[in-house]
């Protein structure tokens, strides 16, 4: 008979106050692998998109503008003036600072011209006349945008 009590002492002790804790530990470790789990399936989305719609991305201005190489360059060049003739003023200014006409923040804008004006100062090795059309350039998209 007194083993039967220690028994159920020993048990009711285990129920009252380790299986809360040990119910704790487990919820604890549940989370912990949910998480691990998230995260491993959401950096292997990421890296899926990544790979479907790197053709697809815009070139930033931090990187470099490759010329082509000879073999591969027109056999007609034309110049500037004559590849803008017939356009709108915000297309081209668009163009040369590498903006999507359909839409792109002020952030963007700011950003691309920095770079525009950083690669085109005379200071940089750019010339004078490609630095004033950056700034035309400039000039007309904030007048467009009401940026002014």
């Amino acid at each position: 008979m007194i083993e039967l009590i220690i028994i159920w002492l020993l048990y009711v002790f285990v129920v009252s106050q380790l299986l809360p804790i040990l119910l704790e530990l487990l919820g604890y470790l549940l989370v912990f692998l949910l998480e691990c789990l998230w995260i491993a399936f959401t950096t292997t989305l990421k890296a899926i998109w990544f790979g479907l719609t790197f053709p697809f991305r815009r070139r930033q201005p931090s990187q470099a503008y490759e010329e082509p190489e000879p073999e591969q360059a027109p056999e007609e060049e034309m110049d500037f003036a004559t590849m803008c003739e017939g356009q709108s003023p915000y297309l081209v200014a668009c163009y040369l600072l590498r903006l999507d006409p359909d839409g792109f923040t002020e952030e963007e804008f700011k950003r691309n011209y920095r770079y525009a004006i950083m690669v085109n100062h005379p200071d940089r090795g750019g010339s004078d006349e490609a630095a004033t059309a950056v700034n035309i350039a400039r000039d007309v998209i904030k007048q467009a945008r009401g940026w002014a």
